[in-house]
């Protein structure tokens, strides 16, 4: 057994981090000083994880750690393929931990799909404890409840949410696998919503499976038709089809939950009305205005919008991130409207972030764990040298930037225009490439989650594919150096969890791209510098 100590550790190793940024303010955050008792198992010193393999046959497509019985404690789901259409078959493998904190080397249950499964969620919608696997289909939504049989086992249960005579956007499996998607909303008050793409509309249900209500959020579409006698695709018609993005929130600042139906050209807003419902019609539509019409044409550029609290006074801002141009003419900008009373003011953003010759994408996170969001800004330069590099080093280079976004809720809106030098912190990093699959070697970069449990989010890299480093964040120093090195085939996709329940944050990576890889348990052994938990837990098994 391993002794950690939630006081600065020294470990890790030296490497390169973000830049120093300037600040703006300052935050102190009192947490408990507590000691952790850990059976290290097979990692190092250095180590951050403890590894548990599941050994796997079929293609992983998703793997999650949730608590699936409601026992309080977090198991592993694992979806798999088995075979190519069209005698391709779907299941899920759930491994219930067990009281002794130990995952079983194979499935509690495993048990098909549910056919024509589009797109997955998970959340706790029955108000009993566990949480539920939302499935959007053909007619409406699935959900799969989980429940302990008397013998110690698993079984699940499969009911439909139904929309009356109409279908979703998912009308049939994703041949590629199945996705997450964001089905339930807690938006609308104590007992969540779900949410349904359709056709041109959006459909709202209760748990139970009631029609809440449906607006006409609106699409767009894209058809690509054969020339005649030429077989130049699988059929004869396709279609790419774009439904809204859907976000909730105070629009209008009467206290109730407004819909925005977010799409390429227009924002269709629904007010909640005094009784509770929406209209099916838009309450208001604002025209965007920002493709060009050589953009149209091409069917180039992007126009990505959300509505979010960003300054935790209650009511929707806006996020407009937009993409210009093609691939060697392409420019990344993202305006920030803060909402100021009951509406944005589009022609006078609070921020404006504009870059030239930029592939990029936004995010809103709350980075230091203060209540509000900061914005985070990952852009890749797409110059010829830059293309020439991709090829020759197989990577690409690219560049986090966050900035705090901050405003005084009297204050009339000032467009800024903030240069790098305005980042609170940057970070540059390299994503070596698969060109046998077209993909990053290992998963996405990401500042999403927080590893010592500071509060602060932490920088986790896949580096070639082979290995995994963590650079532990700080609000006076950004990420400095890399604090934890860990050799893993690190290939695939990665999701969050508390397996152990000790308040830090465990792994689940999932091989996406070949059969037959064994799905990884990592387990937080609290090695990072400035480690805090909230109570002590017990050795996790060998």
């Amino acid at each position: 057994m391993r002794r950690v100590s939630t006081e600065p550790a020294t470990c890790g190793q030296g490497g390169h981090g973000a830049r120093d940024g300037a600040r703006r303010s300052s935050l102190r955050v009192a947490v408990p000083v507590v000691t952790l008792w850990l059976l290290a198992g097979p990692a190092s010193a250095e180590e951050p994880f403890f590894v548990q393999k599941i050994e796997s046959q079929g293609r992983t497509v998703t793997a999650e750690l949730v608590d699936l019985d409601g026992d309080g404690r977090q198991d592993v789901l694992q979806a798999v393929t088995y075979g190519m259409p069209p005698d391709e078959r779907r299941a899920l493998r759930l491994f219930l931990q067990a009281p002794d904190g130990s995952i079983p080397s194979t499935p509690t249950l495993e048990t098909p799909i549910p056919r024509n499964s589009a797109a997955y969620d998970l959340y706790d919608v029955d108000g009993r404890p566990g949480s539920e696997m939302l499935l959007l289909r053909p007619r409406g939504i699935g959900t799969m409840s989980f429940q302990r049989t008397p013998e110690g086992g698993l079984k699940a249960d499969v009911r439909d949410a139904q929309i009356p005579n109409d279908l979703t956007i998912g009308v049939s499996s994703d041949e590629r696998g199945l996705d997450r998607l964001p089905i339930a909303s807690a938006g609308f008050g104590p007992e969540p919503w779900l949410v349904a793409p359709g056709l041109g509309e959006t459909f709202f249900l209760s748990p139970a499976g009631a029609l809440r209500t449906r607006i006409a959020s609106g699409a767009r579409a894209n058809f690509f038709v054969a020339p005649q006698q030429l077989m130049v695709s699988e059929s004869d018609i396709q279609i790419f089809l774009d439904a809204a993005r859907i976000s909730v929130g105070d629009i209008d600042a009467d206290g109730r939950p407004d819909i925005l139906a977010s799409l390429r050209h227009v924002l269709n807003v629904f007010y909640q009305q005094e009784d509770g419902s929406y209209s099916h019609a838009p309450s208001r539509t604002i025209e965007l205005g920002r493709i060009s019409m050589q953009d149209h044409i091409r069917g180039s550029g992007a126009v990505r919008t959300a509505a979010r609290d960003i300054d935790r006074d209650g009511l929707a801002d806006l996020i407009i991130s937009e993409t210009l141009g093609g691939v060697m003419d392409a420019g990344y900008n993202t305006y920030i409207h803060f909402n100021r009373g009951g509406g944005w003011d589009l022609s006078a953003p609070d921020y404006a972030f504009e870059d030239p010759e930029v592939l990029g994408a936004d995010q809103l996170r709350d980075v230091d764990g203060n209540g509000t969001l900061e914005l985070m800004r990952v852009g890749i330069n797409l110059s010829v040298l830059e293309l020439i590099e991709i090829f020759l080093t197989e990577a690409i280079d690219a560049k986090l930037q966050v900035y705090e976004l901050l405003r005084s809720p009297d204050a009339p809106p000032q467009p800024l225009r903030p240069s790098r030098s305005d980042a609170w912190f940057e970070v540059k990093f390299d994503v070596p490439l698969d060109f046998e699959t077209s993909r990053p070697a290992g998963f996405i970069p990401t500042l999403e989650y927080d590893f010592n449990g500071d509060g602060f989010a932490d920088y986790i890299s896949s580096t070639d594919g082979t290995h995994l480093e963590i650079f532990v964040g700080s609000r006076e120093k950004g990420y400095p150096k890399r604090d934890a090195r860990q050799e893993i085939s690190t290939e695939g996709q990665i999701r969050p969890g508390d397996v152990n329940g000790d308040g830090l944050t465990d792994l689940v990576l999932f091989n996406t791209r070949r059969d037959n890889q064994p799905v990884m348990v990592l387990v937080n052994v609290g090695m990072l510098p400035g480690t805090v938990v909230q109570q002590e837990i017990k050795p996790w098994p060998k």
